[in-house]
């Protein structure tokens, strides 16, 4: 089991490993609930974090076997931040209060950057 973390009042998420595949989780109130994250060209993805809310989650994941995106997994809807002029690989690590996401992304010159995201656009951190 692998908690990835932790919301305000307690509830974690997290990963199991079963049957060769990862399983998504939430525990709140004592119990396990699946988190049902929609794949998307295929099982490789992985929970990097929880809003203080429990109401959002990020990682990433593979929609392609050229691309690694990061995620917003939000009321259902899951979200695919590619960072703009990252050709092969964004990740979203964490997610505050407010709906930004903080992440890293490789650029055309294999350099890794952080990034953070909001609904409007990303911005680099070199």
């Amino acid at each position: 089991m692998n908690v990835t973390g932790i919301t305000a009042s307690g509830e974690v998420v997290g990963s199991i490993l079963g049957n060769g595949m990862y399983k998504y989780f939430e525990r709140s109130n004592g119990k396990y609930e699946p988190l049902g994250i929609p794949t998307v060209g295929g099982d490789e993805r992985a929970l990097n974090g929880v809003n203080p809310e429990g109401t959002a989650v990020v990682g990433y994941h593979k929609p392609s076997t050229q691309l690694t995106a990061g995620f917003l997994y939000q009321n259902g809807m899951l979200t695919t931040l590619a960072y703009p002029g990252a050709p092969k690989s964004t990740w979203a690590f964490g997610i505050n209060s407010a709906g930004v996401v903080v992440g890293a992304f490789t650029d055309a010159n294999n350099v890794t950057h952080g990034y953070t995201w909001t609904p409007d656009a990303p911005a680099d951190h070199n």
